[in-house]
């Protein structure tokens, strides 16, 4: 299957800190739901990064002031807007340790979108905590029949 360019919302984007994708998909107009069970939206990792330790802010943790170490994670939150400007998150992927990021990684498998009349916009949100010292590439994308078959690099 080739992907459509206009239907990617990250091309291997780097993400080191909580940040939108790169691309926006605006479907256009008002005329009804868009729903398809066949297009599917994927969010893979597509090359691995590396987490480093981050220590809790005072008063988290089970001490107060505790330095115990936390690992990196990122996290895939698709978002909508009816003007492309404020945004409210529809669907929250799952989060991983960076370390468990490893190319391949979906954090967001097949997903199938249904955006309401005011939803004419889409965007994913890749959520960080902590602190990521070697960014992993995240690509998302539509696929027509739900199957993904994007190539990565390792």
């Amino acid at each position: 299957m080739i992907i459509d360019g206009t239907i990617k919302l990250s091309d291997a984007q780097e993400v080191t800190a909580t940040a939108p994708s790169t691309n926006v998909w605006y479907r256009g107009d008002k005329s009804g739901r868009l729903y398809n069970p066949r297009t599917c939206l994927f969010v893979q990792v597509v090359k691995a990064g590396a987490g480093a330790a981050a220590t809790p802010a005072s008063g988290e943790g089970s001490e107060a002031g505790a330095t115990a170490a936390v690992e990196a994670t990122i996290q895939a939150v698709v978002q909508v807007s009816d003007d492309g400007s404020a945004w409210t998150s529809k669907i929250v992927g799952s989060e991983y340790t960076v370390a468990d990021a490893v190319a391949g990684t979906m954090l967001i498998n097949g997903q199938p979108i249904l955006l309401d009349i005011d939803e004419r916009f889409i965007r994913i949100n890749y959520v960080v905590g902590g602190t990521i010292s070697v960014a992993p590439k995240v690509s998302a994308f539509f696929a027509p029949d739900g199957t993904p078959h994007q190539k990565f690099n390792v």
